[in-house]
């Protein structure tokens, strides 16, 4: 952003602000190779992944302790849960 402050006669200066840098097509680009992952073919071992996490998060669900399940299930070998305080995770 660029301030600029604009005065018209006798009045007090009143800020224009200006958009100097706009978003670029970087998020989207990112969104659409995500997207790429999730639809892409899985291997054995990516599909054993996330067929693990589904029914850990949810007897995560029913222990009704200080953390939910409520992720969406990933093939990946870990998973990690914030437990409500910044910084602070638990990783399985």
């Amino acid at each position: 952003m660029e301030v600029e402050l604009w005065r018209i006669g006798d009045s007090p200066a009143a800020p224009k602000f200006n958009i100097v840098s706009k978003p670029n097509d970087w998020s989207r680009s990112l969104a659409q190779a995500a997207r790429a992952i999730d639809e892409a073919e899985l291997s054995d071992t990516r599909v054993k992944q996330r067929a693990y996490w589904g029914p850990f998060h949810q007897a995560l669900d029913q222990a009704a302790g200080a953390f939910s399940g409520g992720l969406k299930p990933q093939p990946q070998s870990w998973m990690g849960y914030s437990i409500g305080r910044t910084g602070f995770n638990l990783e399985a």
